[in-house]
């Protein structure tokens, strides 16, 4: 059932906003830099994340499986050398994208988002 808020926000806003490719990858960039920098957020706070960033029907190993596709890539290697995009610089995404496909480069069948959380977490404890 959805909120008062968010009933309302249906009425003044009907169609939802498209989802391009930068709003994919600059979202899942953004929960998967909170996912690392902050060990107190579970998973169904990091799916509310990927919801708000990105829409409708994501989650965080959707926005995990992005980000290791070469759409991402493209948006990415599209940035200028120079500057930021919320805060992160282009170096910055590019090593986030390369950890998050060494993270996820081999999951199970079995895989979740809580199994990806904890293989996150376990990464950055593991020198580099």
């Amino acid at each position: 059932m959805k909120t008062a808020c968010e009933q309302a926000t249906l009425l003044v806003n009907p169609i939802p906003p498209t989802i391009t490719d930068a709003r994919k990858t600059f979202g899942a960039l953004a929960v998967f830099a909170l996912a690392c920098a902050n060990t107190a957020l579970d998973v169904d706070i990091l799916n509310d994340q990927v919801v708000s960033r990105i829409g409708p029907g994501w989650t965080f190993m959707a926005a995990m499986q992005w980000l290791g596709g070469v759409k991402a890539a493209a948006v990415v290697q599209g940035l200028t050398d120079r500057g930021t995009f919320g805060g992160m610089s282009k170096q910055a995404m590019l090593a986030l994208m390369q950890h998050a496909r060494s993270v996820s480069a081999q999951w199970p069948p079995y895989a979740t988002d809580a199994w990806l959380l904890s293989q996150i977490r376990s990464s950055l404890t593991l020198p580099h």
